[in-house]
């Protein structure tokens, strides 16, 4: 199987992208523009994944883990109003898994 995408390389070009500002002009289907605001976390630790991996006994995606080398979740395309793209961290990831194992028979 090929590797389609570089997600850390995607990632970092967005970061760079829109460092001065932390917006980008997002055009909407009536032709006109919203501001959309970007919110990345710094990077998960190796423990931190460590921690979660045996916490849950998982394996991630390999393009998840290139996405939490280069940020550990993310806010992307925010227009206000709850219209915005979210990439879990692990933090959240870990609340969604842990109510996942609670509610299991």
């Amino acid at each position: 199987m090929s590797k389609k995408y570089n997600v850390f390389k995607i990632m970092n070009c967005l970061q760079q992208r829109v460092a001065q500002s932390k917006t980008l002009l997002v055009p909407n289907v009536y032709g006109g523009l919203y501001v959309g605001r970007f919110t990345f976390n710094p990077p998960a630790t190796k423990r931190e994944l460590r921690t979660f991996t045996n916490q849950f006994n998982i394996q991630l995606p390999d393009e998840y883990m290139e996405f939490l080398n280069c940020c550990n979740g993310a806010i992307l395309f925010d227009i206000g109003e709850g219209m915005r793209t979210e990439i879990y961290g692990l933090d959240m990831l870990t609340k969604f898994m842990t109510t996942i194992y609670a509610v299991r028979p």
